[in-house]
């Protein structure tokens, strides 16, 4: 069985994602059946090993659905996002950002 820090590693790997990108996000459909015996789905979000538990039984009990298809966002870590606006930002710009206890970008 996969942990849920193990799942969102080989997402980095496979999205083939640099050290300043992560991954934010995960989410998946839920199968849910009513009591017409109906199968409808609900978008879930995957935080924790008791999320990834939760969907792996779903899947084992609903695998006439298919696969469990996954919904991933992906973003920067604040190093990558001040690395971004210190590349972009031209000296027109007056703009001073504060983070971590320090001033990272002079007016």
């Amino acid at each position: 069985m996969c942990d849920f820090t193990t799942l969102k590693s080989r997402i980095h790997k496979t999205l083939q994602l640099n050290n300043i990108q992560v991954v934010d996000e995960i989410h998946y459909q839920r199968p849910l059946e009513d009591t017409g015996n109906k199968i409808h789905f609900q978008c879930m979000q995957l935080k924790d090993d008791m999320d990834m538990n939760t969907m792996l039984m779903c899947n084992d009990r609903f695998s006439c659905v298919g696969p469990t298809e996954l919904l991933c966002t992906a973003g920067r870590t604040p190093d990558g996002i001040l690395n971004l606006l210190e590349h972009t930002m031209t000296t027109t710009h007056d703009a001073v950002l504060y983070y971590n206890g320090r001033w990272n970008m002079p007016r």
